[in-house]
């Protein structure tokens, strides 16, 4: 093959490279994953606790649930459609889907259809914030189609526009590591010659 030495130390370093830029991007998409599921748990804590304060202090016919932009429970109307959704990988895989917050939704309603395995969309989440996560429903590589509906006590509006995404494909790391590149290297470099001849065999004396 003609590798020498220098050649399969050359690939063992560039080898070792994409290793390291690979492992750093991947605690990057970690340390990003997790800040989002942080800011994510804390806005849905903050909502649950606010609305309940309301609900215990509120009639449903109090004015003042507009102050909270939210729409007074005595006067309930379809909400309207979802906008703005959009998709993308969180932590464990998850699909984190996102719209623009609706007037008047009490909840949105998350369906999802795996392409060219499902024929209709199926609720996979259901949440008081827009926002969600959809997790252990796809494979890599699947392509989905995912709706939002907005949702006011029984008064379901109509539903956004699909948006199509499909699932990224983890990036293969090197299967060959430096010492098994080092030793092929090692092992397919010409051998020295013995005695001055390269095939390393002493000729006999000429008389």
């Amino acid at each position: 093959m003609g590798l020498t030495a220098a050649a399969g130390a050359a690939l063992v370093t560039a080898t070792q490279n994409a290793q390291n830029a690979l492992s750093s991007a991947e605690a990057t998409q970690k340390q990003v994953g997790n800040a989002w599921t942080t800011a994510y748990e804390t806005l849905i804590a903050t909502m649950t606790d606010l609305l309940k304060n309301l609900e215990a202090k509120l009639n449903n016919d109090d004015t003042r649930w507009l102050a909270f932009g939210l729409q007074i429970p005595a006067t309930i109307t379809t909400p309207a459609q979802p906008v703005n959704v959009t998709a993308h990988i969180g932590p464990y895989n998850a699909i984190m889907v996102q719209c623009d917050l609706v007037p008047n939704a009490w909840r949105y309603r998350f369906r999802m259809m795996i392409l060219g395995v499902q024929t209709d969309y199926a609720l996979v989440a259901s949440s008081t914030e827009p926002m969600a996560s959809i997790v252990n429903k796809v494979l890599p590589g699947q392509t989905v189609q995912i709706i939002v509906q907005a949702v006011s006590g029984n008064m379901q509006g109509v539903p956004s526009d699909p948006i199509v995404f499909t699932v990224p494909v983890p990036p293969l790391k090197a299967a060959a590591t430096a010492d098994t590149l080092a030793q092929t290297a090692e092992h397919l470099a010409p051998a020295p010659a013995k005695d001055g001849h390269a095939n390393g065999n002493r000729l006999p004396a000429l008389s």
